[in-house]
């Protein structure tokens, strides 16, 4: 509940109104596909700013731990790891090749219901509509997809 109070203090103090925003910050418990995420999460502060996301090891930004493109997403999905209630399987490509010889897959999870639906408004409105997996389709925000301008989703930029 704390997540979020934080998200929605944040949210009332920006002076923008929601439509106008593509900015969210907040933590969410982290892990690579491959490993246990009950095991192996990490907590991570995580800042989307239109396409780039980025995650810290704390709130003052200082110290990044990782970052990728959401043009680079291969599949947005309700995650799959029966440890991971509240959040996200991510595949990514690192690579510029078609196809792609290198991808890895990210899991996050926000720890509650109503925090997950802010970042799936989002990502899913940011994310190519053929990468966003069909049930999280209708999380998608018609107002974020006018900002996105995504050319496949039929934006100009």
């Amino acid at each position: 509940m704390e997540g979020l109070r934080q998200w929605m203090e944040e949210e009332e103090g920006s002076g923008m109104p929601d439509e106008a925003r593509l900015i969210r910050r907040g933590w969410v418990d982290k892990s690579h596909r491959g490993s246990s995420f009950a095991k192996h999460r990490l907590r991570r502060f995580l800042v989307s700013d239109g396409f780039h996301v980025q995650y810290f090891a704390d709130e003052t930004m200082r110290f990044r731990k990782g970052r990728f493109d959401l043009r680079n997403v291969l599949c947005l999905r309700a995650s799959t790891d029966p440890d991971c209630a509240h959040g996200v399987d991510i595949l990514l490509s690192e690579s510029s090749d078609l196809p792609p010889r290198h991808t890895k897959t990210v899991v996050l999870d926000w720890g509650s219901a109503a925090v997950l639906q802010l970042w799936l408004s989002l990502w899913t409105s940011a994310v190519a509509l053929a990468h966003v997996d069909p049930p999280l389709h209708a999380h998608r925000d018609a107002h974020a997809l006018g900002q996105a301008a995504r050319p496949e989703d039929g934006g100009h930029g």
